[in-house]
């Protein structure tokens, strides 16, 4: 017969352990991944808030520049009466907090014969939002004058005496 041995017995005697001194070390390596993952996440965010920050703000300018365009042709066109006027808000939903204005003054020319013919006409767009102020200038016919009759009694014109 066989004899059953019990918890005393050598068969089931636990082995003694043996003292792992790198667990710990497991642990720092896993932290300091995690820390770093982190650290680089941050980084790519920053990034990329940096950059669509950019992107808004080159599509406002853009916009604005479009817009000064857009109003000095209605100028030239006579929608727009060539005179001081403004700031105008835009009526358009998708151009809230967009305004307009236009300041026309008298060109002082050194040219005898161009005094008091041309006016300097000054486009400005602003966004209230981002503060953004966009000015667009040029020179314009003085109202009243024709621009027809002006190059054919203009000596500096060109073309066939």
């Amino acid at each position: 017969m066989r004899r059953l041995t019990g918890p005393t017995s050598r068969s089931f005697r636990q082995v003694p352990r043996v003292r792992r001194t790198h667990g710990g070390a497991i642990l720092l390596e896993v932290v300091l991944s995690l820390a770093m993952f982190c650290v680089t996440a941050g980084v790519v965010f920053s990034g990329l808030s940096a950059s669509y920050d950019t992107a808004s703000r080159m599509k406002s300018q853009a916009l604005a520049g479009d817009l000064a365009v857009t109003k000095l042709s209605e100028i030239t066109m006579g929608e727009v009466e060539l005179a001081d006027k403004g700031p105008v808000e835009y009526d358009q939903a998708d151009l809230a907090g967009w305004s307009w204005e236009v300041a026309v003054a008298p060109m002082e020319l050194t040219n005898v014969l161009m005094a008091d013919k041309e006016v300097q006409v000054k486009v400005t767009i602003r966004q209230a939002e981002s503060g953004l102020v966009y000015r667009l200038v040029c020179l314009m016919p003085s109202p009243g004058t024709s621009s027809e009759q002006d190059s054919l009694e203009d000596p500096y014109s060109g073309g066939l005496p």
